[in-house]
């Protein structure tokens, strides 16, 4: 089995409207066509966030010790990321570093491909940016789903307010998540804003080491997700106020602080709010 992605990013104007697009292959079958406009940006910044957003994605479809070949139009990228050039440029280092977390770097190799041998990745990238927002298609394609009721059946919902901080972990693990037995397996869905997305993946491989079931993916709706089903659904989110605000049925507004956790049960479709912006 192997895996490929191409990615690829740009901007008109260099800085000005900026997209993403990235393909993942395995096996030569394309499972995932993504692409994302970023706003005003450079051709660079678009082009390290695309390997970020592609590792991010990636690493939930990879199963443990998965090696992956990544193609880029980018000789600066590639060589950088590589290793074998220097990055000067702050802001580009600082993308080579989230990269690096994104997935294990040892088991990513960097290859550069002339343009026209990265078209589908260019595709994602112009129609992103020509509709200003998120295209995806593909087997493993997240779908856009409405609103649901409140969960049946027992279930926790979490609320993670991205950005994580060093200290969530440490509440997670306070406040049993991932380890009551009431509420397995676990299931972490994230916004698609990049805090999010790194927290979700960092929280996914935290409860994975300490022995639980996690599934991780995108979504846009706690309840949805957790509609007729058990077990713990985890958001981690930037917006975690809105969500949390008409989800506890609270009448005053709330803005947790980033990195907190909030808890609700729901029994049935009754709420019950266990922690609320906990924080450390």
């Amino acid at each position: 089995m192997s895996w490929v992605i191409h990615t690829d990013g740009g901007s008109r104007g260099n800085p000005g409207p900026a997209a993403l697009g990235f393909v993942i292959l395995r096996d030569g079958v394309e499972r995932l066509a993504y692409g994302e406009f970023l706003g005003t940006a450079t051709n660079n910044v678009a082009e390290y966030t695309a390997v970020l957003r592609a590792l991010q994605r990636f690493s939930e479809l990879a199963a443990p010790g998965d090696r992956v070949e990544v193609r880029a139009d980018s000789k600066l990228v590639v060589e950088q990321l590589s290793g074998r050039w220097k990055i000067k440029h702050a802001d580009m280092r600082d993308l080579a570093l989230k990269v690096k977390r994104a997935y294990d770097p040892d088991l990513v190799t960097y290859t550069w491909v002339a343009r026209e041998h990265n078209a589908r990745a260019d595709e994602m990238a112009n129609k992103s940016m020509d509709q200003r927002g998120t295209v995806e298609s593909g087997i493993e394609a997240h779908e856009v789903t409405e609103p649901a009721a409140p969960p049946n059946g027992r279930v926790r919902v979490v609320v993670v307010a991205a950005p994580m901080t060093d200290q969530t972990l440490t509440m997670v693990d306070r406040l049993k998540i991932g380890a009551d037995a009431r509420f397995l397996p676990v299931r972490i869905a994230h916004r698609s804003d990049a805090p999010s997305q790194d927290g979700a993946i960092r929280l996914a491989r935290h409860l994975r080491s300490l022995g639980a079931e996690v599934q991780i993916e995108e979504s846009r709706e706690t309840l949805t997700q957790a509609a007729h089903s058990t077990g713990t659904v985890v958001l981690v989110a930037s917006d975690a106020g809105a969500i949390l605000q008409p989800l506890s049925g609270s009448r005053f507004s709330i803005a947790p602080a980033p990195g907190s956790v909030s808890v609700i049960d729901s029994d049935d479709g009754a709420l019950t709010v266990r922690a609320l912006g906990v924080f450390l």
